[in-house]
């Protein structure tokens, strides 16, 4: 048992390999840990990427302030 509410049970075994079984409410999220990894890890690369659309329009903004505020006329 994990806690009150997970319960892993060993389900085969053979040539040094285990198959598990796992019980747990549905809105516990279980994934193997490679799979983890994984989501993980995209997540990161949405995470960065939308950080650096952020930066690329402040960047964009000021430099419109700044092109617009030396005289140049915006049409």
């Amino acid at each position: 048992m994990v806690g009150d509410s997970i319960e892993i049970r060993v389900l085969d075994s053979h040539s040094g390999e285990i198959k598990l079984g796992i019980t747990a409410p549905r809105d516990i999220v279980i994934l193997r840990k490679e799979i983890y990894d994984a989501v993980r890890d995209e997540n990161k690369a949405a995470a960065s990427a939308e950080a650096d659309v952020a930066a690329l329009g402040e960047a964009a903004r000021r430099l419109g302030k700044h092109r617009h505020g030396h005289g140049h006329e915006r049409r």
